[in-house]
């Protein structure tokens, strides 16, 4: 979980253009063409430019709004899921209408409702947030997830450590 999860993602284009380590590296990684042969994507290139040239102090991770993102494979999700935000007054009842929408019933009771400690700037404090991931089925057997024919992906929160919290990086 090294990149930043960026399919909603604010920034400054005016950053990206003027810093002259920024845009040696935007160069880089056109020329590199690994964006094509190796799917060193967006996510990739983003994060190690903010990681590398942008002080912690001028990042922020917005927490206060609920995100729902998946794909949908053969009717299933199979990546992704729901994220509630730190001013959702709603989370729960928009977690169970998520599942009852995208989980089929019989599989409702494996899916987990998580919780999550996310800090938004540094030296800020852990704000808690919720959120499912239907892909992540909590199979106890993979064989039983075969037989099922049920897809079960590796993904969790794209924030969430295994501590439970995520401090902004």
């Amino acid at each position: 979980r090294l990149g930043y999860y960026n399919n909603w993602f604010v920034t400054s284009i005016a950053w990206w253009l003027s810093n002259p380590k920024v845009t040696r590296m935007i160069a880089a990684f056109d020329r590199s063409n690994l964006i094509f042969t190796r799917r060193c994507n967006d996510l990739i290139f983003q994060t190690a430019a903010i990681k590398l040239f942008m002080p912690k102090a001028k990042r922020k991770r917005y927490t206060d709004f609920t995100y729902q993102h998946h794909t949908v494979s053969n009717g299933l999700v199979t990546f992704g899921g729901i994220e509630t935000g730190s001013n959702d007054r709603h989370a729960m009842q928009n977690l169970r209408a998520y599942l009852e929408k995208h989980i089929p019933e019989h599989q409702r009771s494996k899916v987990d409702i998580e919780t999550c400690s996310v800090q938004d700037v540094e030296d800020g404090d852990l704000a808690e947030i919720y959120f499912i991931s239907p892909a992540s089925l909590r199979q106890r057997d993979e064989a039983d997830a075969l037989a099922a024919n049920t897809v079960v992906s590796r993904f969790e929160s794209p924030y969430c450590g295994p501590d439970q919290k995520q401090y902004l990086t």
